[in-house]
């Protein structure tokens, strides 16, 4: 295969290589932007890699989804056949989406690898999980079912600024914290977020 086949190629054999080759070279960059070893002779053993495996791994499938959904489905559905309306809501749709998966994304990977930031700043990602078993009511045969919740939050601080989203619920899970009857029932707080800024003045 020349350089110009390649390139410029329509071929799908070559269209395959030339987009195999991309995605590796991203897939390089990212591993390399996030390799941090701790001392010069871990440069080589594979298990200081775990933190920029990790990153690479969990991302890129974000962005190669997101990039084939927008070129392959959103360009030639809305924007070639001029629905511009539609096509900005798939779009901001899309970007949403991708936070979402991000946010999960970074959750699990601080939470594995608690990576702080150097000096006065520190990002950390914490998680929570709850469980509560079946509780009998004053109904004799009727019993509040047993449930389980996780909690999330990513947390940025930097100097006096202090920044964090929680997320409570996210697998959003139906259930219920109390109840009288099988009729009178209270459920819980379904998926929710906070946001927070904080700045301390002296």
């Amino acid at each position: 295969m020349t350089a110009y086949n390649f390139i410029f190629s329509e071929r799908r054999k070559h269209r395959l290589i030339r987009h195999l080759s991309f995605w590796l070279l991203i897939c390089m960059s990212r591993i390399y932007l996030n390799y941090y070893p701790d001392k010069p002779g871990k440069v080589f053993p594979l298990s200081s890699y775990g933190y920029a495996l990790t990153y690479m791994i969990g991302y890129t499938w974000v962005s190669i989804l997101s990039i084939y959904l927008f070129m392959y489905f959103l360009v030639p559905r809305y924007l070639q056949k001029k629905k511009y309306l539609r096509f900005i809501i798939a779009s901001l749709f899309i970007d949403v989406i991708n936070f979402i998966a991000c946010f999960f994304i970074s959750v699990l990977i601080f939470t594995i690898f608690k990576t702080p930031l150097e000096g006065e700043e520190s990002l950390y990602a914490p998680t929570g999980y709850n469980y509560v078993s079946s509780r009998s009511t004053q109904t004799p045969d009727f019993s509040i079912p047993s449930y389980f919740t996780i909690d999330a939050a990513i947390i940025c601080s930097i100097k006096k600024l202090s920044i964090a989203c929680n997320l409570y619920n996210i697998t959003n899970t139906k259930y219920w914290v109390g109840a009288v009857s099988s009729v009178n029932l209270y459920p819980g707080n379904p998926i929710s977020f906070r946001f927070n800024i904080n700045y301390v003045i002296d």
